[in-house]
């Protein structure tokens, strides 16, 4: 059977969500079906990891950059008030919980990229 090229593409591998989350995917995809390649700069903390996944190819390049500038304000504003007030910081942990606890868990991240994936290839007539 034929694997299913598959290229993502993340500026930096660096200690964030998304970066750890498709390194993650990745990791678990179905081996026999698929052949990961991921797009990235040469550096990142998160690059040895990337660099120890079995079966994931890496192409780098010293182009794809991108500008991270969040509202410094903002972010401190609302950290200062997620330090001052327990109650608040329960209730989001919980409510992030209850939304999004499934939806995210990697087993169920990992099963619906695949299946995203044979879909995608059934509607283009893509043969293994």
């Amino acid at each position: 059977m034929r694997r299913i090229n598959i290229l993502y593409v993340i500026t930096k591998l660096e200690l964030g969500g998304a970066q750890k989350q498709l390194l993650s995917l990745v990791t678990h995809l179905d081996a026999t079906s698929f052949a990961p390649t991921l797009f990235t700069t040469q550096d990142g903390l998160l690059m040895l990891g990337a660099l120890s996944i079995k079966g994931l190819k890496l192409k780098k390049s010293l182009f794809l950059r991108r500008r991270i500038n969040p509202p410094a304000e903002s972010i401190s504003e609302k950290l200062a008030l997620l330090l001052n007030d327990e109650s608040l910081r329960k209730k989001i942990g919980q409510n992030a919980m209850h939304s999004l606890g499934d939806v995210f868990r990697l087993k169920n991240m990992v099963k619906h990229s695949q299946n995203l994936y044979n879909d995608l290839i059934r509607e283009t007539g893509y043969a293994h």
